[in-house]
């Protein structure tokens, strides 16, 4: 699979010494987004004790690599504490000390490439749904995910065929900004067929992801980054969902986080739609049917958008 050229990023303080980054980008090469156990232990002991604790079963880990790595082709890694960090992320882990049963946390950094510092979450809505899409679907999230970017809003989503591409193709041709949050590294296109799109979200926005450089996504990778998705905005916009898949994944997190769940119906007789209609069906207080970008405005505070970010 060919790597995602340089790209320009914005200018930020680098401190590939630093030992917490350090710890941090070697972690993610040895524990996962769902080890429990090792979430317990950061929280415990920090991210430098951890480190040093496991780092001589892992003598192949090399953190400064992925950090050379990832300042090559024009991006970061962001920890807690930077000021670009999203500070909604602190209600996963609030989320994950309230449940009995093991929640995912909060990521331990995130591997950033693109032109955009990440946004408040208040300017951010995710527009996701099916990746086998109909043209019906892919025309509704291609127009949200325009019109979302023309009044300032940063349009978030998988980077997947279908729903998540026309969104964030539709950011694009507005002249907006799109994040594409990633679940293999963000210097590989996947799908490869997006490799285009991916270098145009880097230039007029941001790739995002919990792997390290050169990782490719597997499936607990593929449903852990929607939480990350339904943390990142202010609400989520679905488009398309069977009844079974990621999209009523991000939903449940989406639910989970008390954010605003925006459901756009389809034709009953659309599998594609199946999922739509349950959530619509299963969940009214927590969901509103919407059919086009007034809906979604009036929805999230009587059509207050804010204000475009300056460049």
């Amino acid at each position: 699979m060919t790597a995602l050229g340089p790209s320009p990023a914005p200018k930020h303080i680098n401190t590939p010494d630093n030992p917490e980054r350090l710890a941090r980008a070697a972690l993610y090469r040895v524990i996962g987004p769902d080890d429990e156990r090792a979430a317990m232990l950061l929280r415990r002991q920090g991210a430098v004790d951890l480190w040093q604790h496991l780092r001589h079963e892992h003598p192949d880990v090399d953190p400064h690599h992925d950090l050379t790595k990832i300042e090559q082709i024009g991006g970061r890694l962001l920890c807690p504490g930077d000021p670009e960090w999203p500070p909604a992320f602190h209600v996963l882990d609030l989320l994950a000390d309230s449940r009995s049963q093991p929640t995912l946390r909060a990521p331990l950094a995130l591997w950033v490439r693109g032109t955009a510092r990440l946004p408040s979450t208040a300017r951010a809505i995710a527009v996701v749904g099916a990746r086998a899409a109909t043209a019906y679907g892919s025309h509704v999230a291609s127009d949200l995910g325009s019109a979302l970017a023309e009044r300032g809003w940063s349009v978030v989503s998988g980077g997947a065929f279908g729903i998540d591409a026309a969104a964030h193709r539709g950011a694009l041709a507005a002249g907006g900004e799109t994040i594409a949050v990633l679940a293999g590294g963000v210097d590989i296109p996947y799908p490869a067929a997006h490799a285009d799109l991916f270098h145009d979200i880097a230039h007029h926005g941001a790739l995002v992801s919990e792997a390290p450089p050169g990782c490719l996504p597997g499936r607990h990778r593929l449903l852990a980054r929607n939480r990350l998705i339904a943390a990142l905005t202010k609400a989520t916009v679905i488009v398309e969902a069977a009844q079974r898949g990621g999209t009523l994944n991000t939903a449940r997190h989406a639910r989970e986080l008390g954010k605003p769940l925006l459901v756009v119906p389809g034709p009953v007789t659309s599998a594609l739609s199946a999922g739509c209609h349950r959530l619509l069906r299963d969940h009214p207080n927590e969901t509103t049917l919407v059919t086009g970008i007034h809906d979604v405005l009036q929805t999230l505070d009587h059509a207050a958008s804010p204000a475009r970010p300056s460049s």
